[in-house]
């Protein structure tokens, strides 16, 4: 491993291996690294971590299984000497070593300090493991002044269930700021960011100063917005005196807005805009300043905005009605309905919660707080319960914001009650002058109730330092409470106030050791009681750390920052449907807005063409529910498709699948063996859209099947009809309808009719697979029309070999052949783990789905005649029961399903891997990926001689029956047999994927 850079911030590893043992919480290595392993069983106890420098510079980490926190910390040295003055620019570049998932090993990445108690808190979180691409992460981020009389580290924080990493690398480097002001944009060197807001008389001005606060410390920040005189004539409360470049111009009807937009969008000289919140008004000038000067301009939303104007649905500009009573009304629902539809037009989209990103898409950027604000407010907590009036023994609890019937005031006043503690007190800091609805409920309680005027914004940590817990109870019927997350959770994370919330879908992705969820009726009572009596204890650090994590000013700086990064480096577009709107609202109000493609446009149709070329995205459509379990030909192919540098954004998706199917199918006995628990992880996980990376989003389809209404974790199901309505709308809030190509791995039984009613400009068919092979004679016919009807839809056909090529010659004469092939990993033996560390003897191992191609007497005979050779398999036994006679035989091992990265650490345990297969209609219309796969992690492979492995053969030892299978082995056994060596890039997924995407593109250019 090296370690290095131009300020000596790490002390770099010794030169000569080494191994050292984590015996205790924390272990300091000899260069100053630690290493830290929390585990739930006692801190003396042996043997909990072990770190080794391998003889080839790589740092191994292996921790005990009972690890509850795995950690390297590399303190940097930040001499005074070294370093510039002011801010600095840190460069992070990271490699893991080959069979290390990033995925799977990493949990985040990030810059820690650590006070004199050893207590550390993230000050800038870099990275998680999907922002890896491959084993390599390469990120920047902007880093405030560090204070000199303070420890910091650089902490790679580890998955607990991982057990095992390896890093090959680490480089990590802070880049002084320019010289000069000459050398960045901008008059003051830097770059102007203007964040947009349809309206800054009201609350929703809240959402936007944050964005622009997160920006302020690399931008020039302007907030701009209109003053519609429905909801002020004055810029919000709360906003007033703050430190920022506000500027306001007066709203009105649909033309006086247009007329002013124009107006004030020309007084802008934007680098970035980001529109807060999909409403006309804001979209309007984002789109004026995007005509105008070329600049990126990103989405950000934090409500769903129809669910305040009646709850409609999007509908198309085309088809709003002329006799619309609202038309003349920018921030109306008709306007307000359009304006969801208008989504994709941005450059970026980034959301405040889980629940938008399901609808939207995009980056959540979370309600984030400033955490050294909060550190300093909690000093003046008993200063300020005294001048509000609370002493030592009141227990406040605070609802800090504006009151609405959908946020649970009534319910949180009849928890009090119910709790009838006079202890408690409920403090309503926001309620505006003249609020009747507040008055009528503190007349009608028992509960002692106390409210405030709203508060500037500056106040909001002191205010909320003072509280002993906050209830966030939303109503789960309330439409608006479906997508809206409440500020003030942020608040009190940040103040570490204990929390209770219900069950709504924001709240879906909050950990249960940062907040206490409430399920049950009672539970807000019991909750309530065990403030009063002082009893919620562990929750406050907790959360705080949970704040720090995920809704931190640092951690959320970073996003916003590559969201708006990403999007300036993106080649810029100007979408048609822009002019399309601009022209619509000209001739309905008679003002003149900006015709036809901007200038700028015109000026880049003059760069070379290869600069104009637009990343290729993808529609990938699966035929079952597994993606991402084996590392199939498909997982693969996504896999490089997404590193190719011609390949914009993919999104895949797995077969639909009813609610009632994904139960059926949890087995908690059967399901550890074979797949079926694996699938329904795989479908949860898809469905609540926590598998998504930079480059893919991954997605699925779950309906209700019959049932005439259905929920599942908080989400009403549509009806099975409804999927190609969600297809085309999962592909607009990707930013992709109407691009994206289609590629499909047959037989998807629904491909034809989305394929028909899509309508992709080009698309694609890659046959993995023969199912003709796979049913009874019956059935051949009915799959080979299934066949035919995708075939003769698509633009292009592969297969995977010449075999089966000529299979389905008849349906396609102009098939492409691009082979299976591997991937270019260590090729290393790893010592004996797991449920291979008490095996003795040589290991024989198996790995893929036990099908109908098992030579099951074969394996029957080398166990029989090699009683000291231990035969493992790994795979699912679904698709051939009888190989379970195998079971009675010592030495014969089913390990079930595995993960492919976990797959890939068993198959360097073996001493030799193994591909029994039978000479079949199946195996011979097939090319084995997994002979690519072992050679890839360099095992030494026996298999029959099957068909479609010419590529391979030469590298591998043939043996047609048990005999030559025995000797073959113990060739391999004795040192003599055939040595593996690294594959050529000619049988990498690397070559084969340029190969698909060549064609795709001459299809495309055709």
């Amino acid at each position: 491993m090296s370690v290095g850079s131009p300020f000596r911030l790490v002390e770099p590893l010794p030169q000569d291996a080494f191994s050292v043992t984590v015996r205790k919480r924390r272990h300091v290595l000899a260069n100053g690294w630690v290493a830290e392993c929390w585990t739930a069983d006692d801190d003396t106890k042996p043997n909990k971590a072990t770190l080794s420098l391998s003889p080839d510079g790589e740092l191994k980490l292996d921790w005990s299984k009972t690890a509850t926190r795995m950690r390297l910390g590399l303190p940097l040295r930040l001499d005074a000497a070294q370093l510039p003055e002011g801010e600095h620019r840190a460069r992070l570049i990271m490699r893991l070593a080959p069979g290390t998932s990033a995925e799977r090993a990493i949990e985040w990445v990030a810059i820690i300090e650590v006070d004199a108690n050893k207590s550390t808190r993230i000050i800038a979180r870099i990275a998680s493991g999907k922002h890896f691409t491959g084993n390599v992460l390469k990120r920047a981020v902007q880093l405030p002044p560090f204070d000199p009389a303070k420890e910091y580290r650089l902490a790679v924080q580890l998955q607990p269930q991982a057990r095992r990493a390896a890093l090959a690398e680490i480089d990590f480097t802070v880049v002084p700021p320019p010289a000069s002001a000459a050398a960045r944009d901008g008059a003051q060197g830097r770059k102007t960011a203007v964040v947009i807001c349809w309206d800054l008389a009201h609350n929703c001005a809240g959402r936007a100063y944050l964005v622009a606060d997160l920006l302020s410390e690399h931008y020039d920040v302007q907030l701009l917005g209109a003053l519609f005189p429905r909801f002020g004539t004055q810029l919000w409360e709360p906003l007033r005196g703050v430190p920022m470049r506000i500027r306001t111009f007066p709203g009105g009807d649909m033309a006086d807005f247009l007329a002013r937009a124009k107006a004030e969008v020309a007084k802008l000289r934007p680098d970035v805009v980001i529109v807060c919140k999909p409403r006309l008004p804001g979209l309007l000038l984002g789109l004026l300043a995007k005509h105008s000067f070329g600049c990126p301009v990103i989405l950000d939303s934090d409500d769903h905005e129809l669910s305040f104007v009646g709850g409609g649905e999007p509908m198309a500009r085309q088809d709003v009605p002329p006799q619309a009573t609202d038309l003349r009304v920018p921030f109306g629902e008709t306007w307000t309905r359009v304006a969801e539809t208008l989504v994709p037009l941005f450059d970026g989209v980034t959301v405040s919660n889980i629940a938008l990103q399901q609808r939207f898409g995009g980056t959540i950027i979370r309600h984030a707080r400033d955490e050294t604000q909060f550190e300093r407010a909690r000093a003046r907590r008993e200063e300020l319960r005294r001048q509000y009036g609370y002493g030592p023994t009141d227990r406040v609890v605070l609802f800090l914001g504006t009151p609405r019937a959908h946020k649970g005031v009534v319910e949180l006043i009849k928890g009090i009650e119910a709790a009838d503690d006079e202890r408690l007190v409920l403090c309503i800091i926001g309620v505006p002058p003249g609020d009747n609805w507040i008055d009528g409920l503190r007349q009608n309680s028992t509960a002692r109730i106390d409210v405030h005027p709203p508060q500037p914004w500056k106040l909001l940590p002191e205010l909320m330092s003072m509280a002993d817990a906050v209830c966030l109870i939303q109503n789960p019927a309330s439409a608006i409470s479906g997508y809206q997350i409440p500020a003030k959770l942020s608040d009190a994370l940040a103040a570490g106030v204990p929390a209770a919330v219900n069950e709504v879908p924001p709240f879906a992705d909050l950990p249960s050791s940062a907040v206490t969820r409430l399920y049950a009726d009672d539970d807000l009572r019991r909750f309530l009681v065990d403030v009063a009596e002082g009893r919620i204890s562990g929750q406050d650090r907790a959360g705080r750390d949970y704040f720090l994590q995920e809704y931190s000013y640092a951690a959320n700086r970073a996003r916003l920052l590559e969201v708006v990064e990403t999007a300036e480096a993106a080649p810029r577009v100007w979408p048609d449907a822009a002019s399309d709107l601009f022209d619509d609202l000209s001739r309905r109000f008679d003002v003149a807005l900006p015709k036809g493609r901007p200038t700028w446009l015109r000026d880049e149709m003059l760069a070379p063409a290869v600069l104009r070329q637009r990343p290729i995205d993808i529609a990938y459509f699966w035929k079952q529910n597994d993606t991402g379990i084996y590392g199939r030909r498909h997982d693969m192919l996504l896999r490089y498709l997404a590193r190719h540098d011609r390949i914009g954004r993919i999104v895949q998706f797995d077969a639909p699948v009813s609610a009632r199917q994904i139960h059926s199918r949890a087995n908690p006995v059967q399901g550890i063996e074979d797949q079926s628990n694996l699938t329904v992880v795989n479908t949860i996980g898809r469905f609540l859209r926590t598998q998504d990376d930079s480059r893919i989003l991954r997605r699925v389809f779950v309906h209700r099947g019959q049932d005439s209404a259905l929920r599942l974790l908080g989400h009403t199901l549509p009806p099975a009809e409804d999927y190609p309505g969600w297809l085309r709308g999962t592909l607009r809030e990707a930013g992709i309808a109407g691009s994206a190509i289609s590629l499909v791995a047959p037989i998807v039984d629904d491909y034809p009719r989305l394929h028909d009613e899509i309508g992709f400009p080009v698309s694609a068919a890659d046959l993995i697979d023969d199912h003709r092979q796979m049913v009874d004679e019956a059935k051949r016919d009915d799959v080979a029309a299934a066949y035919a009807e995708t075939l003769k839809r698509v633009d292009v056909v592969f297969a995977n070999c010449e075999a089966q090529r000529r299979g389905f010659a008849a349906f396609r004469p102009d098939i492409l052949v691009v082979p299976n092939a591997g991937e270019r990993l260590a090729a290393r033996h790893q010592p004996r783990a797991g449920e291979l560390a008490g095996l003795t003897g040589p290991i024989l191992g198996y790995v893929g789905n036990l099908r109908a191609r098992i030579d099951v007497d074969l394996l029957e005979e080398l166990a029989q005649r090699r009683p000291e050779w231990q035969i493992v398999l790994i795979g699912s036994p679904h698709g051939k029961p009888e190989v379970l006679r195998l079971r009675g035989r010592p030495n014969v091992h089913f390990l079930g399903v595995r993960r492919y990265e976990e797959a890939l650490d068993y198959m360097r345990m073996f001493d030799v891997a193994i591909m029994p297969h039978l000479d079949n209609g199946l195996s011979q219309s097939m090319n084995p990926l997994k002979l690519y796969v072992y050679l890839s992690v360099g095992v030494p492979v026996v298999s029959t001689p099957v068909a479609n492995i010419e590529e391979v053969a030469k590298r591998i030892a043939l043996a047609p029956d048990a005999d030559g299978f025995i000797t073959a082995i113990e060739k391999v056994l004795s040192g003599n047999g055939r040595k593996p060596a690294t594959l050529p890039r000619r049988l990498t997924w690397e070559a084969r994927v340029d190969a698909i995407v060549d064609a795709l593109v001459a299809r495309m250019n055709a």
